[in-house]
């Protein structure tokens, strides 16, 4: 049984990864993965669908439940749930297709995304779940998603492994982000990332704003500014 969530694990994470990913440091996790891998042309715009499996082998799943904590903050400040799992189409873009993914998923491996909302507070919450799941070698859910403060206290109370250390998941493909992997990894070491299982890494971009009058006033050019931050 182990092995076999290990596999499912590993195929999950190599055909669908946008927010934080990691995985939890129980024996769950420490068992070897089975073959997983994938030859995506990410670059083609055109690409069929059944591509995105090619070189993944065929196999059923017998309908297991891929489960992944995240925290319970509400729709408005998150939407982990909605990125991740969805009941039916509505004509919304973002949501058809996160459920076009499932049920593509479902289809082709029958396994199905089950999100796990943490009970109390959105981040402390979480991590106190996630930290106390591990530490009693409970296997309450296969991967957790949350953000960077949380992220950093699991990791620092070691309940993770680092993604390097999973056979199979190679993090320079496509799905993960690049930008994330040089910013997140310390020495060549990466507890966690993201990457295209969620979209929120762009649905919740941040920005800033400045007054151009208030910066003239200063001696400040808005130039200046533009070519501080590059």
């Amino acid at each position: 049984m182990k092995n076999h969530i290990k596999r499912i694990t590993a195929l999950f994470l190599t055909v669908v990864q946008v927010m934080l990913i990691f995985s939890a440091c129980s024996d769950s996790k420490n068992e070897t993965n089975s073959e997983s891998g994938s030859n995506t042309d990410s670059n083609n715009e055109e690409t069929d669908l059944t591509e995105i499996y090619t070189g993944l082998e065929d196999y059923n799943l017998d309908g297991y439940e891929f489960r992944i904590l995240v925290n319970s903050v509400s729709a408005e400040h998150c939407h982990h749930n909605d990125s991740l799992s969805v009941e039916e189409y509505n004509g919304e873009g973002v949501n058809d297709a996160v459920h076009q993914r499932e049920l593509a998923l479902y289809d082709k491996y029958n396994f199905v995304v089950e999100p796990i909302v943490a009970s109390g507070g959105h981040d402390s919450g979480w991590s106190e779940q996630f930290k106390k799941s591990v530490q009693a070698n409970d296997s309450d859910f296969d991967i957790g998603i949350c953000t960077t403060g949380p992220c950093s206290s699991v990791v620092l109370n070691g309940c993770t492994i680092p993604w390097n250390e999973l056979d199979n998941v190679d993090l320079s493909q496509p799905w993960w982000n690049q930008s994330a992997q040089e910013s997140l990894s310390v020495k060549g070491v990466t507890y966690y990332t993201t990457g295209d299982l969620t979209y929120e890494t762009i649905a919740f971009t941040y920005c800033m704003f400045f007054n151009k009058e208030l910066t003239e006033d200063w001696g400040i050019t808005a130039d200046s500014l533009y070519e501080l931050v590059d």
